[in-house]
């Protein structure tokens, strides 16, 4: 069998909406995933209704390069950020990849079912 193989282009162009167009026609998410490889900061510089008045939970994979501008959006619209891979360690420090972001409002729900699930994996 031949293995042919072929050059990526330079650049790739893609069709993209914003989170916040995208809520003009769907309904509204509780909890919202991310992980886009390195991109994130450019999902949140299109959710800024999102973040201001939807208030999901954000479950978030982020790249180191992008940690400061994406704990500066959360902190600037009242969220809390923990360690989304050991929820027991309570707020994040340090570097960490994976964030639950909850906002204020929630937390004192999110905090009890977080103790609820410490209970029942220790």
């Amino acid at each position: 069998m031949k293995r042919e193989w072929y050059a990526l282009p330079a650049a790739l162009q893609v069709a993209t909406l914003s989170h916040d167009t995208i809520l003009n026609s769907t309904k509204a998410p509780d909890l919202i995933k991310v992980d886009i490889e390195g991109a994130e900061h450019y999902l949140f510089r299109g959710a800024k209704r999102a973040l201001r008045f939807v208030r999901p939970v954000w479950f978030v994979e982020v790249a180191e390069a992008n940690s400061a501008e994406l704990s500066r959006a959360f902190e600037e619209q009242r969220y809390r950020i923990f360690d989304g891979d050991v929820l027991d360690k309570g707020l994040i420090e340090g570097k960490i990849y994976n964030w639950l972001a909850i906002p204020d409002e929630k937390l004192p729900l999110y905090r009890a079912r977080i103790d609820a699930a410490r209970c029942t994996v220790s």
